[in-house]
């Protein structure tokens, strides 16, 4: 500490050098290994997913989607909102929180309906996620499914909600490659909100190498507080101090996106 030599580039080197290691870590929020599964138990998983006749559990997604939501007005009370269908043996089996809220005692049990504060997209990735672990394309051979970072958001923190560790860790890496100057202010308050250090590292070693994004950050106006305050520690004074509460700092073979 008492050196006037400067460590800088040495300490962006060592933490570029942890960040490739970490990436090939099974440290995290799911420690499960990879494994190789055949492309026809995929295939058998994603066909489970689309039997609607057997689908015993209607889950209602009340918010719009993640384009829309800026744009759209509130839907009225008596609008009808969208369903998705899903079996509740499957999610029972991924999910602790799912097991308790679907048994007999509890209203969702009864009812075999689920309601979340999240749209159709962000449903449909989880179920995706958790039958077959994958995104899959068109029926025919095709490009790789685009899937919005907003939407990747919206899926992660509903798989933190039911704690599916899984999902979760396979969102996180996703959206780690995903990290952009664009997509930073996204990532990086989900990480704190959601105490995902992952994702807050990542998000600090971008900030640090941008020089756009320190000028946004003295700006003061991009960013919303919790992402301001991680900046803060970077970037030394000039962004609000650090604030505490919820949300603040602290049958065709087809084209599959992996996560």
């Amino acid at each position: 500490m008492e050196s006037v030599h400067d460590w800088k580039a040495e300490c962006e080197f060592l933490e570029g050098a942890m960040r490739i290691l970490n990436s090939y870590s099974s440290t995290g929020v799911d420690c499960t290994p990879h494994m190789t599964v055949s492309e026809g138990v995929v295939q058998t998983w994603e066909s489970v997913l689309r039997d609607q006749e057997a689908a015993d559990l209607t889950i209602v997604c009340k918010a719009a989607r993640c384009k829309e939501a800026a744009t759209s007005p509130p839907r009225q009370p008596a609008t009808l909102l969208p369903e998705l269908h899903a079996h509740r043996l499957v999610l029972r089996s991924a999910s602790h929180v799912l097991r308790a809220m679907l048994s007999s005692s509890f209203l969702e049990g009864a009812s075999s309906r689920l309601e979340v504060n999240f749209d159709t997209d962000a449903v449909h990735l989880l179920l995706e996620l958790v039958y077959t672990g994958s995104s899959a394309g068109p029926d025919d051979e095709g490009v790789l499914p685009e899937v919005e970072v907003c939407t990747m958001a919206a899926t992660l923190e509903l798989a933190h909600q039911w704690q599916i560790g899984h999902v979760v860790q396979m969102l996180v890496r996703a959206l780690m490659r995903e990290l952009s100057h664009e997509t930073l202010a996204t990532v990086c308050e989900l990480g704190v909100r959601l105490q995902l250090p992952e994702l807050v590292s990542a998000s600090r070693q971008l900030a640090r190498s941008s020089e756009s994004v320190r000028a946004d950050f003295q700006a003061g106006s991009r960013f919303p507080p919790a992402v301001q305050s991680v900046l803060s520690e970077l970037f030394g004074q000039g962004g609000p101090s650090p604030v505490s509460g919820d949300g603040e700092a602290l049958p065709r073979k087809r084209k599959r996106r992996s996560f």
